[in-house]
């Protein structure tokens, strides 16, 4: 008995005419997302273009000028959508728009497990990177008792401005990091670069205390025994921004804008 060979569906592909790279990369990277935003606009062109052609028909000038006003401002507001594709193939603005993200989770899962500014100080690692500015500008408008910890000295100044109360030397706070515990002090951690300065954070956190580990910007690797778990209840926190549910971007987008970066204080 012969098998019928079984044939695939092609995979759909997004092509342009055009010559310019810019507009093939756009596509290639938004294909359903510029199909949807191009059905909308042209459903729209259409309506507003009978609407136009009925004003010129049947009520005179002074209507087919603000009909005209209306279609010019709709092009404009395509020009800037345009404008904010093309920004957003940039690094900086991926970098901005996920370090912005990730500070936000690292203290709302902060807050969901009980870390208020009554309980103690909370340290940031990786203090003057693009996540852990973010954090300590967000925990200092928040009332929190901020220590900040960083490799760059000359820094000091622009973390203190951010909100921070207390700024370490990374060699200072690596201080005695061979030890299995060290004195309690942290009521939670954002972390941003894993290895040694994690691994002391975690032996510093106070008990009950929690860390949200978001980076490995020094190494992925985690050298410590399971005492601060078990002897203190500290809470390791995963956070990832990549897979971060909808629902809870637009959330916390809100919470960036509306209560904590634009809040008066």
């Amino acid at each position: 008995m012969s098998s019928a060979k079984r044939v695939s569906k092609p995979r759909e592909t997004w092509r342009t005419d055009s010559t310019n790279v810019l507009d093939r990369y756009l596509l290639a990277k938004t294909g359903q997302l510029i199909r949807d935003v191009t059905a909308d606009l042209e459903a729209l062109g259409r309506e507003l273009d009978a609407l136009r052609q009925e004003v010129l028909d049947s009520r005179g000038a002074k209507d087919a000028a603000y009909i005209r006003r209306t279609i010019a401002a709709q092009r404009y507001l395509e020009l800037g959508s345009r404008a904010v594709l093309l920004f957003s193939i940039f690094p900086p603005a991926w970098l901005l728009g996920t370090a912005g993200l990730t500070a936000a989770l690292c203290v709302d899962t902060l807050e969901r497990q009980g870390v208020t500014p009554a309980r103690g100080e909370v340290l940031v690692t990786g203090a003057t990177g693009g996540v852990g500015s973010i954090a300590v500008a967000l925990l200092g408008r928040l009332g929190y008792n901020v220590a900040a910890v960083t490799g760059k000295a000359s820094e000091a100044g622009f973390l203190r401005a951010l909100g921070a109360t207390t700024v370490l030397s990374r060699d200072e706070f690596n201080d005695g990091a061979s030890r299995v515990l060290l004195k309690e002090r942290w009521a939670g951690v954002v972390d941003t670069v894993g290895d040694a300065l994690l691994a002391s954070a975690i032996k510093a956190t106070r008990y009950g205390g929690s860390i949200a580990a978001c980076g490995n910007a020094a190494s992925p690797k985690l050298e410590l025994t399971v005492f601060p778990f078990i002897l203190r209840g500290v809470n390791l926190l995963g956070i990832d921004s990549a897979n971060c549910p909808l629902e809870i971007r637009t959330s916390l987008w809100r919470r960036l804008g509306n209560d904590l970066l634009l809040r008066p204080t």
